[in-house]
């Protein structure tokens, strides 16, 4: 699992996005797992979930932190 700085990303309630350009994801490149470290240096765990499709493309990747308290979700957008 590749971690990433909480800067990368814009979190609001509880969901983080991102470009995948913005975090050097390559368009044929889609991690099952990622993390957000954060300030404190806590790293939040994402998995994989879903993908989003408008008009046939894949606009971007759903994933879920698995916790018990407050699980936030992240979107990568492909680009």
């Amino acid at each position: 699992m590749k971690n990433y700085s909480v800067g990368d990303f814009t979190c609001i309630d509880s969901v983080y996005s991102a470009y995948a350009s913005t975090i050097n994801v390559e368009p044929s490149q889609l991690p099952i797992s990622l993390g957000i470290t954060h300030r404190s240096g806590f790293v939040s765990k994402f998995y994989f979930v879903s993908d989003s499709i408008v008009n046939g493309q894949v606009v971007a990747f759903i994933y879920a932190e698995k916790t018990d308290v407050l699980p936030a979700k992240l979107v990568l957008f492909n680009n």
